[in-house]
């Protein structure tokens, strides 16, 4: 309190709660840093061209992450095992090696929303799954990456849908041995 003593029920409640409204804007708040400007549109590129190779390459640099990122935040919190956080740094790195990807890889005009759509979902989670990792030191920060992380897991369907409404409409199939099936 005032008088230098420990703080009483009231403010401890009243700290809380202005802690949480401040956590929830600050996950509220957060903007996506890509703009239409920042995709390359290539209206030569073709979409199973463009598909097959961003198929192959979101396999590619996702496979072995096995195990989820709630997963091991959850699992690191309740064993108190926290040095298991430092098993995030290989998704981080996987996402932000599928934005650099996206970043250089020209979309045909009709998937360039789409693509940035995914530009910022993935550049969204890598960030998130960062803030998580700092859950021990700063529990503040871990529940913000956390919040933000189940908003882009919402913002999912916002790319999956839509590619494949889009696969649809250009008539597209893909064998299962091509890039472009990851998205059917």
């Amino acid at each position: 309190g005032v008088s230098g003593g420990d703080p009483n029920d009231f403010q401890k409640k009243s700290l809380s709660e202005s802690l949480m409204t401040s956590l929830a804007k600050d996950a509220l708040t957060f903007k996506d840093q890509f703009e239409t400007r920042d995709v390359a549109v290539g209206k030569e590129v073709s979409a199973k061209s463009y598909l097959n190779e961003l198929g192959a390459f979101l396999d590619k640099n996702f496979a072995g992450l096995k195990e989820t990122e709630i997963g091991i935040l959850d699992e690191a919190i309740s064993s108190s095992k926290f040095e298991n956080l430092r098993k995030l740094d290989a998704y981080v790195s996987a996402y932000k090696k599928a934005v650099d990807f996206l970043k250089k890889e020209k979309a045909p005009e009709n998937y360039a929303p789409l693509h940035l759509e995914l530009m910022n979902i993935l550049n969204n989670t890598a960030i998130a799954v960062s803030y998580m990792q700092a859950a021990e030191k700063d529990p503040a920060r871990g529940l913000v990456g956390l919040s933000l992380y189940f908003k882009q897991v919402e913002r999912i369907p916002n790319f999956s849908k839509p590619i494949q409404a889009q696969i649809k409409t250009d008539a597209l199939e893909f064998k299962q041995t091509e890039g472009g099936y990851h998205f059917v």
